[in-house]
């Protein structure tokens, strides 16, 4: 199996994982009634897995092709921009058609529609502006380390040229 097969599995795998702990604690902390209802516990717990899952890998692969598309260090306005943007938009539609279609297949109802989509939008830009922020440092610090490396070789191209000027043999 290709490396880059595996890590993704293990990647997505990870996310499965940080989705089901995520979510059990969002529920145990923002549906008190459900302590006390194994079955409320389970339906909440399971819709907070669907919406952290496709929340978490959509927007990662939404970053990372807007990392290979706007550089962070050429255009960071743009860049900060658009993904507030496509974070936004694509964190509402998920949500929306989660909540649509859990609740036409579930028989249990998720209640406060709005909440879910504040709450959803406030976590997500939460995530997002580290993961952004930590991106854009770590361009800028390739960024910074191409241009030393560039300097450097202008200063040994001199140095050769003036060299060859001193002892033209």
């Amino acid at each position: 199996m290709p490396e880059s097969n595996s890590s993704e599995k293990y990647k997505y795998l990870v996310v499965v994982v940080y989705s089901i702990v995520g979510a059990t604690t969002m529920t145990y902390f923002t549906c008190p009634p459900c302590r006390t209802n194994v079955e409320s516990y389970a339906w909440v717990t399971s819709f907070s897995v669907l919406i952290w899952f496709f929340l978490w890998a959509g927007n990662d692969v939404i970053t990372h092709y807007f990392n290979r598309k706007i550089s962070w260090v050429k255009f960071p306005i743009k860049r900060l921009a658009v993904g507030i943007v496509s974070t936004a938009v694509y964190t509402v539609s998920v949500v929306l058609s989660i909540d649509k279609l859990w609740n036409w297949f579930s028989p249990f109802r998720v209640s406060n529609d709005n909440w879910i989509i504040v709450f959803s939008l406030i976590i997500t830009f939460l995530i997002s502006l580290f993961l952004h922020g930590r991106e854009f440092l770590i361009q800028w610090k390739i960024s910074a380390v191409e241009a030393e490396r560039l300097q450097k070789e202008s200063v040994v191209a001199k140095y050769e040229s003036l060299r060859s000027q001193v002892n033209p043999h």
